[in-house]
């Protein structure tokens, strides 16, 4: 498949809006959709991301990965380090799955949030197409998440709790041109301008990624 491309705020793509694509409960999505997955998937394991949707990496589509947490026994972590440029999210757990930091890259079509809890919770949130900006942002504990996922090539409504829940729920906002800064307070929005003035003049030009 051809390059694909970072979007940084202020980008205009990161506004669009997703449509749906036409999968039956039968039927896996195009292969193109496939290979997208597979090169996203890339992109998060070479910036250690734990979430990737269609519009960072320059296209409109019902797609992103997300991190979902497994038990000990594989290499794979979720990200600690504020100086990559991924979409790092951190905060405390009573939960030992995500203690341990394990996780697996899932890919999701068409995800729909079908339900949340009522226990919502702060959690500092980083995202790739704003470098190096961290804003707490409030997001429910445990939804439910109806999509066709790659790891069982099936349409299934999964309930995702904590960690997962809140990576799901920032990648779904892109996918339905919802970025992280749109989640805070205006008094906050006016705190982090010069921020985001910043990553404006930082990224006035596409960085390509070779996959």
């Amino acid at each position: 498949m051809a390059e694909l491309k970072f979007t940084y705020y202020p980008h205009p793509i990161l506004r669009n809006k997703a449509k749906p694509l036409n999968i039956s409960d039968r039927q896996n999505p195009p292969d193109e959709i496939i290979d997208l997955i597979s090169a996203m998937k890339k992109i998060c394991n070479k910036y250690d991301g734990v979430g990737l949707a269609s519009q960072q990496v320059g296209l409109v589509l019902p797609v992103a990965v997300i991190g979902i947490p497994i038990p000990t026994g594989r290499e794979d972590k979720f990200p600690t380090n504020r100086e990559n440029n991924s979409t790092e999210i951190r905060g405390e757990s009573g939960n030992s799955e995500y203690e341990n930091g394990k996780y697996r890259l899932v890919g999701i079509v068409n995800p729909k949030i079908i339900g949340a809890s009522e226990n919502m919770q702060f959690w500092e949130e980083g995202c790739l197409s704003f470098p190096k900006l961290y804003l707490n942002i409030k997001r429910p504990v445990d939804i439910v998440v109806r999509a066709w996922f790659d790891d069982t090539g099936k349409i299934q409504e999964r309930i995702l709790h904590d960690m997962a829940a809140r990576i799901a729920c920032h990648e779904i906002d892109h996918l339905n041109g919802i970025v992280f800064i749109d989640r805070v307070e205006p008094y906050m929005r006016l705190k982090i301008k010069s921020e985001l003035k910043r990553i404006a003049r930082q990224h006035p030009e596409q960085e390509e990624l070779n996959i």
